[in-house]
């Protein structure tokens, strides 16, 4: 048996020029490979898996309760053995310039309208009163991408150089689809972490008839349909999961009480239908 970061040290990414040049914005890091993290709250553990492995550089890590001003409170303490170089805050006419193509200008002016609550609340309500998924999106929000360096001391099988994390304070759904969909349709995320554990906010997986982001009949998976699908799943050994995805043989669950399994995608004429169930993972 091989760990998953045996198994993705096979599939390294070359480190990525602009991360290397210090051209440091959104459309190079959607241009990279991205782990994407629904829920994520304080959970870094997907940088335990992908930055020694050197299979990916970029992490977007999105949750309805990060906010701008208070989100080192969710994010936690900085990885250990890197300095953080570079933190910037977009705003609405950011997003505008970077994306690819044109978001409704509509959506964009979610990031304008003053916070529901205040902004000094350590939790966000993001719970919504209908379908809009954007309970939470305001000034507010979280739109962030930081750079983290390597320090001195610490060598290549500690992990990259230079690695990106783009912490969103939106709904997971919306994200996917503006994001994957939308701005830079084409480069769908190399993994998506699919956690249920609680420890972030996402009205999606909170809404009645949603079993959560691994629910193959759920709004992160049809969002994902529509927008592109990933290359692999991360997924908790008592979760559900997205179908089209078959469990990589020979490679062992993360032996802690998550019990996190690595599937990748199968052959695309198994997809089926948008909606089409999966089952849990095996013990």
């Amino acid at each position: 048996m091989r760990s998953k970061v045996e198994y993705l040290s096979e599939l390294k990414e070359p480190f990525p020029d602009w991360l290397h040049r210090g051209c440091y914005n959104l459309r190079n890091f959607f241009e990279s490979r991205t782990v994407f993290y629904p829920g994520a709250g304080g959970d870094g553990r997907p940088l335990d898996t992908f930055n020694p492995s050197h299979c990916a550089h970029c992490y977007f890590f999105v949750d309805q309760w990060y906010s701008a001003k208070g989100l080192d409170q969710h994010t936690g303490p900085l990885p250990t053995g890197y300095s953080m170089v570079f933190d910037k805050q977009y705003s609405a006419d950011d997003l505008a310039r970077q994306s690819a193509r044109p978001l409704p200008d509509d959506s964009l002016r979610e990031f304008s309208v003053p916070p529901k609550t205040p902004v000094d609340s350590s939790t966000r309500s993001y719970r919504s009163q209908d379908d809009s998924m954007l309970a939470a999106v305001d000034s507010a929000s979280a739109v962030r991408l930081r750079i983290y360096e390597r320090q001195s001391g610490f060598g290549d099988a500690h992990g990259a150089q230079r690695f990106a994390i783009f912490c969103l304070g939106m709904e997971a759904r919306t994200a996917y689809e503006w994001f994957y969909g939308t701005m830079f349709r084409g480069h769908s995320p190399f993994a998506v972490w699919l956690k249920d554990h609680g420890f972030g906010a996402d009205f999606a997986k909170d809404a009645a008839n949603d079993a959560g982001f691994g629910d193959p009949d759920g709004r992160l998976y049809r969002a994902a349909r529509r927008s592109g699908l990933p290359e692999f799943l991360v997924v908790n050994h008592c979760n559900k999961y997205w179908r089209g995805y078959r469990w990589v043989e020979g490679v062992e669950p993360e032996p802690r009480f998550y019990g996190d399994h690595l599937y990748r995608r199968c052959n695309r004429s198994a997809l089926g239908p948008a909606g089409a169930s999966g089952t849990a993972l095996p013990d």
